[in-house]
């Protein structure tokens, strides 16, 4: 079974538990332990539990790499020659955010002589 399959029949088999019969495959080794620690915090009365358990939760994720994320809009600093001008944020500090064309557009800076 390729993985693609795999991951929805588990996926399915996860979304039945509640149902008498349970459909598609029962995931197995790690993917059941994250299974179990999902069900286990979401359960769980106590905070401190479930928050141990969302950890182990993201331990297994990062290690096992079964989710990759990314970063997106994190911070950055723009630094330019004091006698450039017509710079987004030049008069008041600017927030400037992966993405942002205006922020690229070089040929509408120029040199104060």
């Amino acid at each position: 079974m390729a993985l693609r399959q795999f991951a929805r029949a588990a996926n399915d088999w996860l979304q039945s538990a509640g149902e008498d019969e349970r459909r598609g495959v029962e995931p197995q080794g790690k993917l059941r332990e994250l299974a179990d620690l999902q069900q286990f915090a979401l359960q769980s009365q106590d905070k401190d539990e479930a928050q141990a358990a969302f950890h182990d939760y993201r331990v297994i994720l990062a290690d096992q790499l079964f989710q990759i994320g990314t970063v997106a809009n994190s911070p950055a600093i723009l630094i330019i020659n004091g006698k450039l001008r017509n710079v987004p944020g030049q008069v008041t500090p600017a927030a400037i955010s992966q993405g942002e064309s205006e922020y690229l557009r070089f040929e509408q800076w120029y040199y104060e002589q």
